[in-house]
């Protein structure tokens, strides 16, 4: 089994955290990542998006919201300082994906550090 690193970015911008995913992403060598993170207010949308079709404009524009774009697909979905979010990196070459196994690095993660997860 591979050696599974943990990482904090120790910061809650959007822009950054998500850049540092990406930097993981394309440098790691060996192993799995697990990154924990924290973001202020944001809507983060997938790479295939349209960003004014997902979001109310004036709305995010008075509540000094971000929009930023993953490098990866999928929905649109609303990030604050109430929620916590993973990434998973990990090899899966001919594997099916296993969220029960990445969710248990998640919860493994936050019992070392005093969470009372299941």
């Amino acid at each position: 089994m591979p050696i599974t690193y943990y990482l904090e970015t120790g910061c809650q911008d959007p822009s950054y955290n998500l850049a540092f995913e990406e930097y993981v992403h394309t440098h790691r060598r060996e192993g799995n990542y697990l990154i924990l993170w924290q973001n202020k207010n944001a809507v983060i949308i997938g790479r295939n998006q349209n960003a004014e079709a997902e979001i109310h404009r004036d709305f995010v524009d008075t509540h000094g919201i971000s929009v930023i774009r993953r490098n990866t697909g999928g929905g649109a979905v609303y990030h604050d300082m109430g929620n916590l979010n993973f990434t998973v990196i990990a090899d899966a070459q001919g594997e099916s994906l296993d969220f029960g196994r990445f969710c248990a690095l998640v919860v493994k993660a936050l019992q070392k550090v005093g969470v009372k997860a299941e």
